[in-house]
């Protein structure tokens, strides 16, 4: 005997687990789920054997998909289709059902490399329209739709990103809570929520963790983040059909989709900026490379035609060697919760950013900002501040009536006036990450002050110590909610 538990989830095995007895004769019942909290819930019976299926590798996977392809030659792939044999198979992940599927299809077409490169091509239109492909869109549905309501918007966000993208833990959460997708609940944080969902979205095995960190036990704090490609395609339709989101690629040629609320950029197309009409849209990504005289024009264009953006992301966007200026329009965004300019070549922010008065995360690492407008200060909702080592607050005394800041770093202390930045630290209680650097033997007793009032503090780096005995004299008490503390020695040459 065998079932599923997707549809029927927890409740079911309550009914059957006691009329299932093992009396050692031999019977077995096979259940089969793709939700982790099924076979967590079963495990209460000593009897149970869980057998986690794994993917097949890149062998299998491709010897599977030739004998089901090409069955009327033995499973021989001819010469000119092994390449996009192999590219079509990569697709699927090791997935049997995927790759049973597929090759049912293509071994009813012509053997035409063409025709064979254009279904991958266009993989999800043909997931529509072939019947012998809807098994994977219905499995791919059901897990969908028994999905929480709260969980549903989460993972459909995904369908933001390119297809086999990484994205980071912080950046997704934060974008849900930007989003306004994450609520307090039982007294938790939006951010421990948000972190919950994605540990739940896992365990369904809905959503990939790509690099986990030491603590594997702790799911959620996965490095980064995918969705298997024919997962983002069920994403993407679903989006279409809800006006959720709509991806535009590099070779796209449509047209945005007038109610869609979030948009995401792959082609560099300035005209298609200006082309769009704007006042529906809440999120703008873009993954795209620009040319030197298209990133400023485009920042200009932004605040102009997109007044209602909670979430602006231009992380990792690449251009051309010119640095550029943020142009002071953009305070006129007052709706922006997520603001991020990381891995690109931004020089400065306007006067005007002190008008973002809901902004939640503002994220410029690894950009050329050398120092923060003193307006800054204004950002009484601001919960995350990234920025490099090195850059400088252009006022210390506005630093803290920041006072949701949860996120601080990197802040270096080889600046003028380091003891008075580290007494505005103090005033920052609700801070969970802080990372600090070049911290010198002048501070330690500023910085255990600061650290024994920070009771808050989750995770703790401080780089730069001069020496072993300037981390022996560090004093603070117990921190109650401390999970990583990261001491860098420069005598030491390495991370304590």
């Amino acid at each position: 005997m065998s079932c599923s538990l997707m549809m029927y989830g927890t409740h079911f095995w309550d009914d059957v687990e006691h009329a299932l007895i093992d009396n050692k004769l031999g019977s077995r019942v096979f259940i089969t789920t793709r939700d982790g909290n099924v076979i967590n819930y079963c495990k209460k019976s000593s009897f149970i054997e869980v057998h986690e299926l794994q993917p097949l590798t890149e062998k299998k996977s491709l010897e599977l998909f030739c004998k089901k392809a090409f069955f009327d030659l033995n499973g021989n792939c001819p010469r000119n289709l092994v390449k996009i044999s192999s590219e079509i198979v990569n697709k699927c992940n090791g997935l049997p059902l995927a790759i049973v599927a597929m090759g049912g299809v293509l071994a009813a077409k012509k053997r035409d490399v063409f025709v064979w490169e254009d279904f991958s091509k266009y993989l999800s239109s043909e997931l529509e329209k072939d019947p012998s492909l809807n098994g994977i869109g219905k499995i791919l549905g059901i897990s969908y739709d028994d999905l929480p309501a709260s969980l549903k918007p989460c993972l459909l966000y995904f369908g933001m990103y390119p297809e086999d993208y990484e994205v980071k833990q912080e950046r997704v959460i934060w974008q849900w809570i930007a989003e306004g997708f994450i609520k307090e609940k039982n007294g938790k944080s939006v951010e421990k929520v948000a972190k919950g969902y994605l540990t739940e979205l896992v365990s369904r095995n809905l959503v990939q963790v790509v690099d986990v960190d030491d603590d594997e036990d702790d799911l959620a704090r996965g490095e980064s983040y995918r969705v298997h490609d024919l997962l983002r395609d069920m994403i993407l339709k679903k989006s279409e059909d809800l006006s959720f989101c709509q991806f535009i690629s590099k070779d796209d040629q449509s047209t945005l989709c007038v109610k869609s609320r979030r948009l995401s950029m792959a082609t560099s197309s300035n005209d298609f900026m200006l082309s769009t009409e704007g006042s529906y849209i809440r999120s703008l990504l873009f993954f795209i490379e620009f040319m030197e005289e298209q990133f400023p024009k485009l920042l200009r264009i932004i605040p102009i035609k997109y007044k209602l953006l909670k979430v602006l992301d231009f992380e990792g966007v690449e251009r051309d060697k010119s640095d550029c200026e943020a142009p002071e329009n953009l305070g006129t965004l007052i709706h922006l919760r997520y603001l991020s300019f990381s891995n690109t070549r931004l020089e400065n922010l306007p006067e005007s950013i002190g008008k973002l008065e809901n902004l939640e995360t503002l994220d410029l690492t690894l950009t050329y900002v050398k120092v923060l407008p003193k307006e800054i200060g204004k950002l009484r909702k601001l919960r995350h501040l990234l920025f490099e080592s090195g850059v400088k607050f252009a006022a210390l005394e506005d630093i803290g009536g920041m006072t949701s800041l949860q996120t601080l770093s990197d802040v270096s202390l080889d600046v003028d006036g380091a003891l008075e930045l580290i007494t505005e630290l103090e005033k920052l209680g609700q801070l969970r990450v802080l990372r600090l650097s070049k911290v010198k033997e002048q501070h330690k007793r500023a910085l255990c002050s600061l650290l024994n009032k920070l009771q808050h503090l989750e995770e703790v780096f401080i780089g730069g110590l001069a020496d072993r005995e300037l981390i022996i004299d560090l004093h603070f008490t117990a921190l109650p909610m401390l999970q990583v503390l990261h001491l860098d020695c420069l005598e030491c040459n390495s991370p304590m």
